[in-house]
């Protein structure tokens, strides 16, 4: 890919207009008009999909999230000087975070459901 494709792909990343991201890096109206081969062509995609990932990655790596995340990890560990009631709520928190249900229950668990009372009026007159 050459330096204006790139341009334009970048654009594209950013603002999600194909035919404006091709008008900004340079293409013409008419070929700004037909932004759809342009973005089709595979070495386009591959490049895009790339950046995408890349700046997820980044994003996922740099998170706060991931920080916390690995506190609590620590703090339930006991790599942190807490207590065990600290250990605890750490656990409960990354318990929740992950979806992982205290009681252990699976998806093939059904739970009860209380049926509705039906009244039925057997009187004859």
């Amino acid at each position: 890919m050459n330096d204006r494709q790139k341009n334009a792909a970048d654009i594209f990343i950013e603002t999600g207009d194909g035919r404006q991201a091709l008008k900004d890096a340079g293409y013409s109206d008419d070929y700004a008009k037909k932004y759809k081969s342009f973005f089709e062509k595979e070495d386009v995609q591959a490049y895009i999909r790339e950046k995408i990932s890349s700046a997820v990655k980044d994003e996922t790596e740099n998170s706060p999230s991931v920080e916390i995340i690995e506190y609590l990890k620590r703090v339930m560990r006991g790599d942190e000087d807490t207590n065990p009631t600290q250990r605890m709520k750490a656990a409960e928190i990354l318990c929740r975070h992950y979806g992982i249900n205290k009681e252990n229950k699976t998806e093939d668990d059904e739970e009860e459901i209380p049926r509705p009372v039906v009244i039925c009026d057997d009187v004859r007159e």
